[in-house]
């Protein structure tokens, strides 16, 4: 009897369709406190998505033909506007997840700084 039910689950293993394949979600550029620094390019800040440290320090360097200025969605003052060549910092002093834009590039140009790595005694950051 244990035989047959065995072989049952066996059989029916086999008749089974594959699982629905589905499209996987379009890759965030991602880079993990990579010399702190985001590119702003014609298409849009490179990396998008940012992480790093408690304290750390971020770049936005203009890489871009146009002058840019970076507004961040916690309500602190937006940058000066950067001209092409040119640089903002700002230093993340807590955790947290900070969405930002670039105001005068295209529409939906916008990135996330994520402060969320703790830091550890006697590794560089």
């Amino acid at each position: 009897m244990l035989l047959t039910l065995v072989l049952l689950a066996v059989a029916g293993c086999g008749g089974q369709a594959p699982p629905e394949e589905r499209a996987l979600p379009p890759v965030v550029s991602t880079e993990l406190a990579a010399g702190k620094v985001v590119r702003l390019t014609e298409a849009g800040p490179v990396p998008n998505r940012l992480i790093a440290g408690p304290g750390d320090t971020i770049t936005w360097r203009n890489e871009s033909a146009k002058p840019r200025v970076v507004s961040l969605l916690d309500g602190t003052p937006p940058s000066k506007e950067i001209p092409p060549g040119g640089r903002y910092e700002r230093a993340f002093p807590t955790s947290g997840t900070f969405a930002y834009r670039l105001d005068n590039a295209k529409k939906g140009t916008a990135g996330v700084i994520e402060i969320n790595l703790p830091a550890v005694p006697g590794v560089p950051r």
